[in-house]
């Protein structure tokens, strides 16, 4: 079966050390803001900068390290031993 190619992330050309909000960070990653912000709170993401009540940032160079973090995890997940009962034999016999 022919895999199919996935589509790297635009990520924009800024310097190394700016600071991005959340609805950029989205416009670089195909999710939702409450997925992000969801990432946040279980840790999978840094947590991000707060400017003020209302505002918060992420350095642009952690967001693009998470981004070819992701990137990875499809092929560590193929290599990974799935967990559970083994599948069942279609015609009913036992290993």
């Amino acid at each position: 079966m022919e895999q199919q190619a996935i589509q790297q992330p635009q990520i924009p050309s800024l310097p190394e050390f700016s600071l991005v909000r959340v609805s950029q960070i989205v416009q670089m990653i195909p999710i939702s803001e409450a997925t992000w912000w969801r990432w946040v709170r279980e840790g999978k993401v840094k947590k991000g900068i707060k400017l003020g009540a209302n505002v918060t940032v992420w350095k642009l160079a952690d967001v693009r390290d998470f981004i070819e973090k992701l990137a990875e995890e499809p092929e560590q997940q193929e290599t990974k031993r799935k967990r559970g009962r083994p599948p069942r034999d279609p015609f009913g016999r036992k290993p």
